[in-house]
């Protein structure tokens, strides 16, 4: 599933199936050398937590998902 993550710029992120939110850390993590424990993420306002699937927040293929404290970086 292909969702877009909000941090800075817009990325498209692929996931794994079945993610749960600490997998969508993950793949950011990897994309852009992010650490996992300076991530929060959200969807439809909502803060998302690591344990819970993404298809229990009703994230879709094609969502975005946002990571603010990228948006604030200097």
């Amino acid at each position: 599933m292909l969702v877009w993550i909000r941090y800075d710029y817009r990325y498209p992120v692929i996931l794994p199936k079945d993610p749960n939110i600490y997998d969508i850390n993950l793949e950011i993590r990897d994309l852009i050398n992010v650490a996992v424990e300076d991530q929060e993420l959200f969807f439809n306002g909502k803060h998302l937590q690591d344990e819970v699937k993404a298809e229990d927040h009703r994230i879709q293929p094609y969502n975005e998902i946002i990571s603010p404290c990228g948006l604030y970086s200097t």
